[in-house]
C-alpha cells in the first residue's frame, strides 16, 4: 500500500536561527570507528554540513534558543505498522479516550491548533493521520483539509494503520484502537508494562514494545503474550505479515514465521549507552533501515544508520557519524526518518544548528544512502517528529514550532516544502507593514520564495508572487547568511526584496513579477528604501559594503561612514541620503544609542511617524521617539514571556508586527509594549 513507510521519533525539539545553504548532492565516503559483525557490504562515513558561524548584517535578525543533545526515541515505520518508543508526556483517563466523533469532513480553519504533533501515518496518498497533544486528525484529501476524530487528555506519541479502517493511537499509559477508521476512538489492553510502540500486521495481530520486551497479540489488543526474542527490544516493525523485525542496544533481530520465533540478524560493534533508543523502518520482506543516537558532545550527536536491502542476509552502514572530531552523516543532530514504499527511497531528517534557515533539513537517497540530496527546510528550526512517505518525491513531515503542530508536504523531493496543516499561513522570514492594514511579507516554512500580501493588518496572507533566484528550501551549500531585512516596500507596488542567497530583486505590480537588480554587490544581506522610493540602500552593512541610490535603483554608488561605523545598516543609509530631519539624532550617533558589540542588530522605523524607531540588538527590543538621540529599552510582554526576532515592521508609532524565529507571527498596538499572537492559540494538553 503506498505511502505505508513512515518513521516518527520522540527527539527533544530543538530550536536556532541562522544562514541558508543551498542544496546539495553528496556522494558517500569511506567510514571509520564503527564496525557492525557479520557479512557487511560497506560502511561510508561522509560530510553534508560544515558549520559557518552565523553572522547577520546590523540591520540582522535575532537566533533562536540554542540546540542541544537530542533524547532520541524509537521509530515507527512499516508497510502495516511500525515500532516506535518514546517516553513522557501527561496521560488521561479512561473515560477521556473513548471518543465518538462524526467522519464528516471539516475545513482545517474549524479544527484549531494543536499544542504539538508526534505521529504520522498515511494508509494511501490520500488518506492520512496525524496527532499529538490531546488529538488525532485526519485527511481523505492527501492533507490539503483536515478534520478531528480524538480530542482528550492524551498525549498521542505514535499511530499505526494496518488499513484504513483499522488503527492503534500510542499515548503515555493508554493505547486506543479503532474499527471504522478513526470515527470512534476506543482504549484497548496494554502488557503488564505500557507500551511504547506497535505495529500491526493485521485488525487482529500486532506486537507492541513495552518496557524492553516485546510482545504479540492475535485478538486485536484484547490479550498480549511476550514473545522469545533473545535480547531486550526497543523498535519494531513488519514488512509483510511475516517478516519482521526488531531492535535493541547492539542487537538485530529477524522473524520469518509472523513472529513464532525471533533470531539474531546482526550485530553493531559499538558501545550504545543506557537510554539510547533505536528508530526502524521496514519495507516489504526485503527492505529494512535503522538508526540509533549514540550520544552527544559539543553540540551534535553520535549516530549510526544500518541498511539491508537482501531481508537481512547482508548489512551496510550509510551513516555513521561521531559527535567527537568528525563533522560528518547527515546533520549534527538526527531526526526522524521513513522508508518509502518497495524501499525505493529512504528520507532522514536532521538540525544542523549553524546552517540556518532551515536549520533543519531532509536527506534523501534513492541508491540504499551511496548518495544523499539534502534540502533546508526554510524557516524550519526544530526537528521534524514524524515521516510518512507516499508516491515518488512526495512526503509528509510532523513539526512543532511557534506555538503548535505542523503538517508539511513535499512532492519534489524536498526541494520544497507546503504547510498543510494548519491551512492559514504567516510570512516566516521577512515583514514590511505600509499602514494598519496593508503589508507585504517574504517566505513561509517550508518556501523561503514566497511572496505574501496581507489587506487586514495580517490576520489573513495571500500568495502574490514567487521570488525569482530564492530557493524554495532556503539553500544548504552556499556560505551567504539568511537576509536580515529582506523586504521593504514604499508603497503598494514598489518594493525590493533579497534572497537568501544574496540576490537583490525589484518588482513594480505588488510581488507579482519580479526584476534582478545588480547593486554592483557580490552578496546582499539588507535591503532598505524611504520616502518615496526614491532612496535606498543594499549591502552587507556589518561588513561594511553598501551602496545606495537617489533615484528609485537606476544608478548605485559606494556609501561609507553612517552613524557608528554603519552599524545601524541598510536604513540609516537610506535615511541619510534622504537627508531626514526627523532623524538627525541616529544619523549623528548622538545620544544613548545601543551600541552594536558583536550581536547583530535589527533596526526598523515607523512608516507614518517620522522620528519613531525600533531596534532589536542584544536580545532587547528598544524604541526612540527622537530620531535617535535617546533609546528606551521595552519589556517583553507576550503570552510565550519573551521571544526572539526574525522580522519587525512598524506602520505608526502604535501599531508594529513581530515574526519569531520560529515562524510565529505577533502585533502590538502599543508601541511594543505589549504584543499578541496573530496566529491562532494552540489547543491540546501535555
Amino acid at each position: 500500500m503506498v505511502a505505508r513507510h513512515k518513521s516518527t521519533a520522540g527527539v527533544a525539539r530543538r530550536g536556532t536561527a541562522g544562514a541558508g545553504r543551498s542544496s546539495t548532492r553528496v556522494a558517500a565516503g569511506r567510514g571509520r570507528g564503527f564496525r557492525m559483525r557479520g557479512r557487511v557490504r560497506r560502511s561510508v562515513l561522509f560530510s553534508v554540513c560544515g558549520l559557518p558561524l552565523l553572522v547577520l548584517s546590523a540591520c540582522g535578525g535575532g537566533g533562536g534558543p540554542a540546540a542541544g543533545p537530542s533524547t532520541a526515541s524509537a521509530s515507527r515505520s512499516g508497510p502495516a505498522a511500525a515500532g516506535r518508543a518514546s517516553n513522557g508526556g501527561s496521560s488521561g483517563s479512561a473515560a477521556s479516550a473513548g471518543h465518538t466523533s462524526g467522519t464528516g469532513h471539516t475545513p482545517t480553519a474549524a479544527v484549531g491548533l494543536v499544542k504539538s504533533l508526534d505521529a504520522l501515518d498515511f494508509v494511501s496518498p490520500q488518506r492520512g493521520f496525524a496527532a499529538g497533544s490531546g488529538a488525532i486528525l485526519a485527511t481523505r484529501d492527501g492533507g490539503r483539509s483536515w478534520s478531528r476524530q480524538y480530542r482528550g487528555r492524551l498525549r498521542i506519541r505514535a499511530l499505526d494503520f494496518s488499513g484504513p479502517r483499522h488503527g492503534w493511537a500510542v499515548a503515555s499509559g493508554a493505547l486506543l484502537r479503532t474499527s471504522d477508521g478513526g470515527g470512534v476512538w476506543r482504549r484497548a489492553a496494554e502488557p503488564p508494562q505500557p507500551l511504547s510502540a506497535v505495529a500491526f500486521t493485521s485488525a487482529t495481530t500486532g506486537f507492541g514494545v513495552a518496557g524492553s520486551s516485546l510482545y504479540r497479540t492475535v485478538d486485536a489488543a484484547k490479550t498480549w503474550t511476550r514473545a522469545k526474542v533473545p535480547g531486550p527490544v526497543q523498535a519494531v516493525c513488519f514488512g509483510g505479515a511475516r517478516r519482521g523485525w526488531a531492535a535493541g542496544g547492539t542487537a538485530l533481530y529477524r522473524t520469518v514465521d509472523g513472529g513464532a520465533a525471533w533470531s539474531l540478524a546482526d550485530r553493531l560493534q559499538v558501545t550504545v549507552p543506557a537510554g539510547a533508543r533505536w528508530q526502524l523502518a521496514c519495507a516489504g520482506p526485503a527492505h529494512v533501515w535503522g538508526a540509533i543516537v549514540l550520544g552527544a558532545a559539543m553540540s551534535q550527536e553520535s549516530y549510526v544508520a544500518v541498511e539491508s536491502s537482501d531481508g537481512g542476509a547482508t548489512w551496510h552502514m550509510p551513516l555513521a557519524r561521531e559527535a567527537v572530531g568528525r563533522m560528518s552523516g547527515i546533520a549534527p543532530y538526527l531526526g526522524a526518518f521513513g522508508l518509502a514504499s518497495g524501499g525505493g527511497s529512504v528520507w532522514f531528517t536532521g538540525l544542523c544548528p549553524a546552517c540556518g534557515m532551515g536549520s533543519a533539513s531532509v536527506a534523501v537517497s534513492t541508491d540504499g544512502g551511496r548518495s544523499w540530496a539534502r534540502h533546508a527546510i526554510a524557516g524550519l528550526h526544530v526537528v521534524p517528529t514524524a515521516v510518512a512517505t507516499g508516491a515518488a518525491g512526495q512526503a509528509w513531515i510532523a513539526v512543532t514550532q511557534g506555538g503548535g503542530g505542523r503538517v508539511l508536504t513535499t512532492t519534489n523531493g524536498g526541494r520544497s516544502w507546503t504547510q498543510q496543516y494548519p491551512a492559514a499561513v504567516t510570512p516566516a522570514l521577512g515583514i514590511d507593514m505600509l499602514s494598519r492594514s496593508l503589508g507585504y511579507g517574504l517566505g513561509t516554512l517550508g518556501d523561503a520564495a514566497r511572496v505574501l500580501r496581507t489587506t487586514d493588518g495580517g490576520r489573513r496572507w495571500t500568495q502574490v508572487g514567487t521570488l525569482p533566484g530564492a530557493p524554495a528550501s532556503g539553500g544548504l551549500g552556499g556560505a551567504a547568511p539568511l537576509p536580515a531585512m529582506p523586504l521593504s516596500f514604499w508603497d503598494a507596488r514598489g518594493g525590493y526584496a533579497v534572497t537568501p542567497g544574496g540576490a537583490l530583486w525589484r518588482t513594480s505590480d505588488g510581488g507579482r513579477s519580479w526584476t534582478p537588480v545588480s547593486a554592483g554587490l557580490r552578496s546582499v544581506g539588507s535591503v532598505a528604501f524611504v520616502g518615496d522610493g526614491r532612496y535606498g540602500c543594499a549591502g552587507s552593512p556589518l561588513l561594511g559594503h553598501l551602496r545606495g541610490t537617489t533615484d528609485g535603483g537606476r544608478t548605485w554608488v559606494a556609501v561609507r561612514g553612517g552613524s557608528r561605523g554603519g552599524w545601524t545598516g541598510a536604513l540609516a543609509c537610506a535615511l541619510r541620503l534622504q537627508g531626514a530631519p526627523a532623524w538627525k539624532g541616529l544619523l549623528a550617533g548622538a545620544g544613548a544609542v545601543p551600541p552594536a558589540g558583536p550581536a547583530p542588530a535589527l533596526l526598523v522605523a515607523a512608516t507614518g511617524t517620522p522620528g519613531y524607531g525600533w531596534i532589536w540588538n542584544g536580545g532587547t527590543l528598544r524604541r526612540t521617539v527622537d530620531g535617535g538621540r535617546t533609546w528606551t529599552a521595552l519589556p517583553q510582554k507576550t503570552a510565550s514571556r519573551g521571544f526572539g526576532v526574525q522580522g519587525l515592521s512598524f506602520a505608526d508609532a502604535a501599531h508594529g508586527w513581530l515574526i519569531t524565529p520560529g515562524g510565529r507571527l505577533l502585533t502590538t498596538s502599543d508601541g511594543g509594549l505589549h504584543w499578541r499572537p496573530l496566529t491562532p492559540a494552540a489547543t491540546g494538553h501535555g
